[in-house]
């Protein structure tokens, strides 16, 4: 992949997590220095893409229950690698780099490393100075994580880094790819006549009919999402769990992330409170998005891929709680299968602030696109006082909820539009998505949000100011052998201190198998790597503070056995190898196979098989898994290969 790499020192590549990213309402040094002189700034040009096909595809995507596109992932091109200009105020430095990208309604920039040093300060601000996101801290990039920056509006942004002059040499980053966003999705300042993307019915959650539900409005996201090469918009609520340990999990829709590798989740983007501050839209709203938090783990979906069916739902659980100045709420649910007969859908459509939707009659039985029916609530919305709420693109994920203010549902989509008020949107059932999707933790929400199995049909909400406080963990792992031979059985070790909820582990390249019943999961896994590639291992470790990482880049270097390679004249085909024990040895061109001796590592035989065939076939399911050896005699020649053996 093509880099942009700025660092004054060496580094290395990591794959990490991000931190909550807080807008201070500071301002970069720039700003009152007149050091915006442009012709000084140097610029990386991003690639347009083929914005129309994009759009077409959108139009079939939103039909067919995908989440709501507004970014293509871009590589950053190679000629781009080059230092920002620097320069120096007083005992501060100054850095400064831009992007610009022809066309595109916003940029979003993805980080593969990023270290600020203690003292220093990171800006994104658009080129015409009215859109500033930051700043950010080493309080954003501990272990140096990935990181994403929420989108700045418009076709050019400046990077910008603020510190003490003594930090030059330690801020550094990575920068492999940048979002170029070809639709508008509600990002950055608006003024008055183009403050809404959403369509003219949708109603400002703050108007008269939001009223009654003041808690249930500060539960509710705006998320930026990366699934691999795209990122688009969702809405989802925080949602309690029956400990009331303010664990801070974010419920969604599964559609929204079906494709998206645990990096992926990691650079998501989580808006609070972006709404208007009352009825009728402001003037301006240069600080309607200021409240953001940045990276989350996957927990449990109702699928691998954009299915919605099963109820669509996606449950994931943000880096860190809520700051206390975004006072957020924790919303209560119900599993109850009876049908609701009013209630309110709250969301963000088209990514614009925050919309209320209202029903005043029964929730219906319903199912997506007409099949599986009853895993899904049907609901029509009805009009208010203010207008008609209906629900849009980017409006999937969140919750509809009951008279009694709890979730009984996600959006999954439907077909109400402004100009289709009687339309019918459907949203997963929280009873179905509870125990009814799978068995399994990774396929039902029972698991997570009653941790202790008390079994309850309703939870009330709560706040967050009322948690009690919590400590991230701090994350250390060892590995018993770092330079194994190839499918050589390694022992990861969890060293962690504090308290640990679970355990996530990363591990790249993906040439390695977990073995003995270990998997990603587990606390202290064990894995066979089966090439010499040089593997990068992190260990994220969550609890109901957020999570923590601990990453090692390069860590596990393995080689090839001893004596053994690659027979290049071989005219053996051994197949599967891997497998669970049982192998087919084939000789090529009608040769005979004489003799096959199978023995460990340390040379003990196993078995001995006298053949005379073409072909035989080797079933040792009964072994230990990790890597063998078999010696092999056919037509005078002998051959070593190995096979490993695996669940």
């Amino acid at each position: 992949m093509k880099q942009l790499f700025i660092s004054a020192t060496l580094i290395l590549t990591g794959i990490f997590s991000m931190n909550a990213q807080q807008n201070q309402k500071e301002l970069p040094l720039s700003f009152s220095t007149n050091l915006q002189i442009h012709s000084e700034i140097p610029f990386t040009q991003i690639s347009k893409p083929d914005v129309k096909a994009l759009l077409e595809e959108d139009k079939i995507r939103d039909k067919q229950g995908k989440f709501y596109r507004t970014g293509i992932i871009t590589e950053v091109p190679t000629h781009s690698a080059v230092k920002g200009k620097y320069s120096f105020e007083g005992n501060n430095v100054i850095w400064q780099h831009g992007f610009t990208a022809q066309a595109a309604k916003s940029i979003g920039l993805y980080f593969d490393y990023l270290a600020i040093p203690e003292g220093g300060k990171l800006f994104v601000y658009s080129s015409d100075l009215t859109h500033v996101v930051g700043p950010f801290t080493s309080e954003n990039s501990p272990n140096a994580d990935v990181f994403a920056t929420a989108p700045v509006v418009g076709e050019s942004l400046i990077l910008e880094y603020n510190g003490p002059k003594e930090t030059a040499e330690m801020f550094e980053f990575i920068l492999n790819e940048v979002s170029y966003n070809y639709r508008n999705g509600g990002f950055g300042p608006k003024n008055a006549s183009n403050f809404g993307d959403s369509d003219p019915c949708q109603v400002n959650a703050n108007c008269s009919e939001g009223n009654s539900w003041d808690a249930q409005k500060r539960s509710v996201v705006k998320i930026v999402v990366r699934d691999g090469s795209f990122t688009g918009l969702c809405s989802g609520n925080l949602i309690n769990s029956a400990t009331n340990d303010c664990t801070p999990y974010v419920l969604t829709a599964n559609h929204c992330g079906a494709g998206a590798s645990i990096t992926n989740f990691k650079q998501w983007v989580f808006y609070f409170n972006f709404e208007t501050p009352g009825c009728t839209n402001p003037a301006s709203a240069n600080d309607l998005d200021d409240q953001v938090a940045s990276g989350c783990l996957k927990m449990s979906c109702s699928a691998d891929v954009s299915d919605v069916i099963a109820s669509d739902f996606l449950l994931v659980h943000i880096k860190n709680r809520p700051a206390s100045s975004y006072n957020a709420f924790m919303a209560g649910w119900s599993r109850s299968t009876s049908a609701s007969s009013s209630g309110v859908g709250i969301h963000h459509p088209s990514g614009d602030v925050k919309k209320i939707s209202t029903y005043t009659a029964s929730l219906t039985n319903s199912g997506w696109s007409g099949t599986n029916w009853g895993k899904h609530w049907g609901v029509v919305w009805a009009a208010t006082a203010n207008g008609h709420g209906v629900t849009e693109g980017g409006s999937s994920g969140s919750a509809i909820f009951n008279s009694a203010g709890q979730i009984v549902g996600k959006l999954s989509g439907g077909s109400s539009f402004c100009s289709n008020t009687n339309g019918m949107d459907v949203y997963g059932k929280f009873s179905y998505s509870w125990d009814q999707t799978a068995s399994t933790p990774n396929r039902r929400l029972k698991d997570w949000l009653d941790k202790s199995n008390t079994n309850p049909t309703t939870l009330a909400g709560k706040e967050v100011s009322t948690c009690a406080s919590a400590a991230l963990p701090t994350v250390e792992f060892v590995a018993d052998n770092t330079t194994p031979s190839v499918g050589q059985l390694v022992n990861l070790t969890n060293q962690s201190t504090g308290t640990a909820d679970g355990y996530l582990w990363t591990i790249t390249p993906n040439t390695f198998s977990y073995v003995n019943g270990t998997n990603e999961n587990s606390e202290n896994p064990q894995v066979i790597f089966n090439s010499t590639s040089s593997y990068s291992v992190i260990l994220h470790v969550y609890n109901n503070a957020g999570y923590n990482i601990r990453s090692r880049p390069a860590y596990i270097k393995p080689h090839s056995v001893a004596g053994i390679g690659e027979n290049e004249n071989s005219t053996l085909t051994i197949y599967p190898n891997p497998s669970n024990g049982l192998f087919w040895l084939t000789a090529q061109s009608g040769k005979l196979i004489d003799k096959v001796t199978l023995m460990d590592l340390n040379g003990k035989i196993v078995a001995e098989y006298n053949v005379n065939a073409t072909a035989i076939e080797i079933n040792q399911k009964g072994l230990s898994q990790g890597v063998y050896l078999l010696k092999i005699l056919s037509e005078g020649k002998e051959f070593t290969e190995k096979l490993i053996i695996k669940e």
